[in-house]
């Protein structure tokens, strides 16, 4: 979740002011860019991957199943437009989830502002009085296990001496380990298992002992995913493949050394091509008609993620740009 610097005061006032969260640095500005744009997307395109999420936080017990929706995600506050990472229905109860990748000490105001904002424009009006509900919120952490940064409760003091303690549900990915994440069906939170391990890629030293649990963790992880090719699941395995390569091309960008071996400890399962895993599966499937939109599917997200170009997609496909981006169109993709 980022925070855009707002306008300078002698600046035009030509629109609101898009609001994600506030960054202290360059550096946390782009950790929050990429990881965001991940967690957003898979919030778009794979909604259903929300439900183990929400079950693990809330403990509920929702089917994956379920019918999950996706509410409005724009909220205005004054000027400010304010975009939240996933805002959902289920059932008859709403759901706010924020993902977070860096410490701050003020994330428990913001989720509050953020939650107010949510349950006043969805305010109702019955027999005279004005009515909001709050939404159930939680925070994903993906750095760090910090109790007392991200627990942190919010009190709010009423004028009457009624006292509220606000504290959205926490969910730390450094909290988890492989299987665990794999037993939950905490599929979502796959692709930022490795942050935890940003310390020791950033030495850039594969001698380093430490360096060898990064590769045998990066071994592991591609192992479970391809699990998920057996299970029918080809396209869910396209998508995590392509977030956790593109993660882990960004942990590896001024490590070249360790980019090599954390790819060969893959083994190139991970770095398949989304065409030939679908190929491959409709082939032994006998399901051509459905294996080409599943492929252009598969490709049309990954065009739109920015992992790959239209160009790459229509190669892949082997077909003309022109004719991919009609593809495309006709799954509801506009390229």
């Amino acid at each position: 979740m980022t925070k855009k610097p707002t306008r300078a005061r002698n600046q035009e006032k030509t629109g609101p002011v898009i609001t994600k969260c506030v960054v202290d640095s360059e550096k946390k500005w782009a950790d929050s860019t990429i990881f965001d744009d991940v967690f957003m997307t898979l919030c778009e395109r794979m909604p259903e991957l929300l439900i183990p999420l929400i079950n693990e936080a809330f403990g509920t017990d929702y089917s994956e199943d379920e019918k999950i929706i996706k509410l409005r995600d724009e909220h205005h506050l004054q000027r400010n437009k304010i975009i939240t990472d996933a805002y959902v229905g289920i059932r008859d109860l709403t759901y706010h989830i924020e993902c977070q990748s860096n410490d701050d000490d003020v994330m428990v105001i913001r989720m509050f502002e953020y939650d107010t904002v949510i349950a006043i424009e969805s305010r109702k009006l019955i027999d005279g009085v004005i009515e909001i509900d709050y939404p159930r919120s939680c925070v994903v952490y993906l750095k760090g296990k910090d109790v007392d940064k991200h627990r942190v409760i919010l009190r709010v003091r009423f004028p009457d001496g009624f006292v509220y303690d606000y504290k959205p549900k926490v969910l730390e990915v450094e909290s988890y380990e492989l299987d665990e994440l794999f037993k939950k069906h905490l599929l979502m939170l796959l692709p930022f298992y490795l942050i935890r391990y940003e310390k020791i890629i950033k030495r850039d030293d594969t001698e380093d002992p430490e360096f060898q649990i990064l590769i045998q963790e990066t071994g592991s992880l591609t192992e479970r995913l391809t699990e998920l090719r057996g299970e029918n699941r080809n396209e869910l395995y396209v998508n995590l493949a392509g977030y956790i390569k593109r993660i882990i091309e960004y942990l590896c960008r001024r490590s070249e050394n360790v980019r090599e071996r954390m790819a060969k400890s893959m083994g190139g399962k991970i770095l398949e091509l989304p065409s030939d895993i679908l190929k491959a599966e409709g082939r032994r499937e006998g399901e051509t008609i459905g294996e080409t939109k599943g492929e252009t599917k598969a490709l049309a997200g990954l065009v739109q993620d920015g992992i790959i170009d239209a160009k790459t997609a229509a190669k892949r496909m082997g077909v003309s740009v022109k004719k991919f981006k009609e593809m495309a169109a006709a799954q509801s993709f506009i390229l």
